[in-house]
């Protein structure tokens, strides 16, 4: 008799887990991007074309993403 209690507790234990974890929440994240641009190259004329001796920019380390003002 006290082994088929065990058995019993055992096995209501065991359901109770699988029913709990069935009632759980779930979430599905997708998700998805597209980008579409065009690279132009060109000129870029400044001082109408004149002599310029200072720097306008510098240079250094610059990235395609980075953003430099002058």
């Amino acid at each position: 008799m006290k082994k088929m209690k065990k058995a019993l507790l055992g096995t209501t234990l065991v359901g109770a887990l699988v029913v709990s974890a069935g009632f759980g929440t779930y979430s599905w994240f997708t998700s998805e991007t597209n980008a579409s641009g065009q690279i132009a190259n060109g000129s870029l004329q400044l001082n109408n074309g004149q002599n310029i001796t200072e720097k306008i920019i510098d240079g250094v380390d610059f990235a395609p993403s980075q953003l430099k003002y002058g």
